[in-house]
């Protein structure tokens, strides 16, 4: 599960100087877990759990000479369950991918060292998040229940509450999807049998930003999906806006770049299906504008940023649909990135 750095092997896995760590965090940005490992010079084994159960499971694995620690999981019949491995970043932050035994399944984790209160530093690194889930009983539809998940903050490096409320607030779905789980659930409960499920993605977890995405699947006349998007600055406890991330010229400049692309997409879109023209047309012309106040929603990775419009095409015609999505790499967007601003660390 851990990567230790080859300096760290004489400390913290010598036989003399044999250690307990105990980390907390999280596997694919929703399941809490807690580890204690015990390291004895390339022989490491130990327990973690998942905080919601609370039953430990085995831990057993090597450290290798370059620092590599790869951990198996045991069920109590000794049969493996599932692969942890992975790398320590500054001594504080675990990272790696959990892997089942078939190795067709692969989720990231992050863990800190709980005994160090700078172990995410400083939100560069990421933070922990766990999952939340309430459900309702349904009498109709795909699906006998109704399940929404949802992340909620498990652990930062800031130790201020006020900070964690705020980001809390920012990926909550009452902010994003304009109805808390508790309302949703409710509506269930009060006979409107649509909903099937909402859950969430994170697609970027460091350097003070958090990106997700959040689907709500259900079936009325017909099975039917939405997704919606933040991305929250974590240092700020908010969404990332327009006018925080890029400077007047360049939101103008992107507005052009955008609008650029979504023409181009458009066109392509009636040349491939000429018979449909006028219902496009319609359709397209009352899909969502760029302004330079709003732009589009975006989503960040290491290499860019990708413009998300949603052309909202109503079922009957939901395969015509264009993909809606437009990528600018870093080395494109440089001159309009605020270097002050949450985006700044990619173009200084």
């Amino acid at each position: 599960m851990l990567l230790l750095p080859a300096t760290l092997v004489g400390l913290i896995c010598n036989a003399a100087d044999a250690e307990t760590i105990k980390m907390a965090g999280a596997i694919d940005s929703k399941y809490a877990i807690s580890a204690t490992l015990n390291c004895n010079g390339a022989k490491c084994d130990g327990t973690y759990q998942y905080t919601r159960v609370g039953k430990p499971i085995a831990l057993r694995g090597s450290l290798s000479p370059a620092g590599i620690l790869s951990l198996s999981e045991s069920g109590s019949d000794g049969k493996s369950t599932g692969l942890f491995t992975g790398k320590m970043v500054q001594n504080k932050r675990f990272v790696g991918t959990w892997t089942n035994p078939k190795k067709d399944k692969a989720m990231p984790f992050l863990l800190a060292n709980v005994n160090d209160s700078t172990a995410l530093s400083n939100g560069i690194d990421g933070i922990i998040l766990s999952l939340a889930t309430t459900r309702a009983a349904k009498k109709g539809g795909l699906t006998d229940k109704a399940t929404v998940n949802y992340p909620k903050v498990a652990q930062t490096p800031w130790g201020d509450p006020a900070l964690n409320a705020k980001i809390n607030t920012a990926i909550s779905l009452k902010a994003v999807m304009k109805q808390s789980p508790e309302e949703f659930i409710e509506e269930v409960k009060s006979g409107n049998y649509w909903l099937n499920s909402i859950d969430y993605v994170v697609n970027y977890n460091k350097n003070n930003l958090l990106d997700i995405d959040f689907t709500m699947e259900g079936c009325g006349a017909y099975p039917s999906a939405s997704v919606e998007h933040v991305l929250v600055d974590t240092s700020k406890g908010r969404s990332v806006s327009p006018s925080e991330a890029f400077t007047p010229a360049g939101t103008t400049a992107l507005k052009k770049l955008i609008e650029k692309e979504m023409k181009e997409e458009v066109a392509a879109t009636f040349k491939e299906n000429p018979v449909e023209m006028d219902s496009l047309k319609d359709i397209f012309d009352s899909a969502p504008k760029v302004t330079t106040k709003d732009l589009l929603p975006f989503s960040v990775s290491d290499k860019g940023l990708t413009f998300i419009c949603d052309w909202g095409f109503p079922h009957a015609v939901l395969a015509l649909e264009p993909e809606g999505k437009y990528f600018f790499p870093f080395s494109a967007l440089k001159s309009y990135i605020k270097r002050t601003g949450p985006l700044g660390i990619f173009v200084k």
